[in-house]
């Protein structure tokens, strides 16, 4: 395996930050339109601390990867903190792949058990856009 550079670690993250900053525009977007007057800061602080709350989880799992792989008889330390030519980093990304596969199958799951098939008007009084959508189609 030829020497591999830690560049090539920039295009997966610059693809994870562009993401979280769509991600996280529609999010703020979606809660000022759908959320009470009252509760409009409170759902802008919940998506904070979730977020920070990801974050943390993220360090658990690097943790335990760091502890799981780590061999204390031989003094060597643990194989995400060593060299990325040997490193075996795309064992952790499967890892991470199987964790949010498993994620994305819960969200399914958990969505297909709470939908009616009926659109509920937005909260601010306003149409929202598939009420409109429908009432276009009758």
């Amino acid at each position: 395996m030829p020497d591999l550079s830690a560049y090539w670690l920039l295009i997966p993250y610059c693809l994870i930050g562009i993401a979280k900053v769509f991600s996280i525009v529609g999010l703020v977007e979606f809660l000022y339109e759908e959320a009470p007057d009252a509760m409009k800061s409170i759902g802008s602080a919940c998506a904070a601390l979730f977020g920070g709350l990801g974050c943390f989880v993220a360090s658990i799992i690097n943790s335990i990867a760091k502890s799981a792989t780590r061999n204390p008889e031989n003094k060597q330390l643990s194989r995400l903190s060593q060299d990325i030519n040997q490193a075996k980093f795309d064992y952790f990304y499967w890892l991470l792949t199987i964790l949010s596969i498993i994620n994305s199958a819960f969200s399914c799951i958990q969505h297909i058990g709470t939908s009616t098939g009926q659109s509920r008007p937005s909260r601010s009084g306003k149409p929202n856009k598939t009420s409109l959508l429908r009432n276009e189609d009758s």
